[in-house]
């Protein structure tokens, strides 16, 4: 049976660690960051993180492998001097993606110990690439910004008690 932090657990991981990792880079020029299902500011430079997943496939009686697809996106506003600015984001987003990403028991509840990983999620590489980058440009009329996501799939091998 999967346990029903897992899904909870990897949210909060991967979210924390791309939160914590992209406010650490000294080059990256400043911005909000947004968490999926938290209402979206329409004002200035933004870096959005979602997730789709975990997609659970039984390995095992007491093996599960999920897939979980993260995706960043990056709003930019438009700057008339700076025509590389959504690049001076994009580069490193890119970099976040690292080959792994540990998962702890994030959270107050009962069993929760934020001290304690439980394993961690591995880059997939794929036909379309490991790590894919899509520029969409200017995609609403009505706000002066360019967009950009930075996909990819990561994977983790979990064991439930017998």
């Amino acid at each position: 049976m999967i346990d029903p932090k897992w899904n909870r657990w990897i949210f909060a991981s991967l979210s924390k660690y791309f939160s914590d990792t992209l406010s650490n880079l000294p080059n990256l020029p400043q911005y909000k960051f947004h968490i999926e299902g938290v209402k979206m500011d329409t004002t200035g430079d933004i870096i959005a993180y979602r997730s789709t997943g975990p997609r659970w496939t039984q390995l095992t009686r007491t093996q599960w492998m999920g897939l979980v697809d993260v995706s960043i996106l990056i709003r930019v506003m438009d700057d008339e001097s700076d025509f590389h600015k959504v690049y001076k984001f994009v580069g490193p987003v890119e970099a976040a993606f690292t080959a792994s990403i540990p998962i702890f028991q994030l959270g107050d509840g009962t069993g929760d110990n934020p001290n304690v990983s439980i394993d961690c999620m591995t880059l997939v590489s794929s036909p379309m690439g490991t790590i894919v980058t899509t520029h969409f440009g200017h995609v609403v009329p009505d706000l002066p910004s360019v967009q950009s996501t930075v996909d990819a799939r990561y994977k983790i091998i979990l064991v439930t008690p017998n």
